[in-house]
């Protein structure tokens, strides 16, 4: 059976839309057979028909035919081009923002667990943005170093007051142990009422 992959559409230079593009194109390369490197990067560019974007392909296709050289040796190369120009910018700076901000936070309702869960999702996913949370060999989830004693603020700030005091009056784990402090705050949401 062959698989059919959705093709990434025409992509007009929108950084909004750049991240996105890239991980539809990243699927289709990843999941088809390719003669070459430079397959993959022609079946690329080949969408990247408006604004900025028409001009970075066509000044590709421009130095290949001046050089015979290709100007992305790799699809990571291009890659990395694509998201230099292209990518969502300064991910890492909006997400230290989110952290350091307090725009993260629980909702208060009848549904504490639930919206722990939530608040977690969005909490981890601006953490590995900012670079402070990352996957070990072992697919195990850790803070990376220095970021410890942060990330546990910022998750105190965003917890309920109600959780935070309740944890905070029954041996709160150490204040540079975030791993702790998520679990904690996980087996006490389970039981708690706002």
């Amino acid at each position: 059976m062959t698989a059919r992959f959705r093709q990434p559409g025409e992509f007009d230079s929108n950084r909004a839309e750049g991240d996105a593009w890239l991980r539809t194109a990243d699927i289709v390369v990843e999941g088809c057979q390719w003669p070459n490197e430079q397959a993959k990067i022609g079946w690329a560019l080949s969408f990247m028909t408006k604004g900025r974007a028409a001009v970075i392909a066509r000044k590709a296709a421009d130095f290949q035919r001046a050089t015979a050289e290709p100007f992305y040796p790799t699809y990571e190369a291009f890659r990395t081009h694509f998201l230099e120009e292209f990518g969502e910018e300064d991910r890492e700076r909006k997400a230290v923002t989110k952290l350091t901000s307090g725009s993260i936070r629980m909702a208060s309702s009848r549904m504490v667990h639930n919206d722990l869960v939530r608040f977690r999702d969005e909490f981890y996913e601006a953490a590995f943005d900012a670079g402070w949370l990352l996957y070990d060999e072992e697919r195990k989830l850790v803070p990376t170093l220095g970021s410890e004693v942060h990330l546990v603020l910022m998750w105190q700030q965003g917890i309920l007051p109600s959780l935070h005091q309740e944890i905070a009056l029954n041996q709160p784990p150490d204040d540079d142990d975030f791993l702790a402090w998520v679990a904690r705050v996980d087996s006490v949401s389970k039981y708690h009422q706002n």
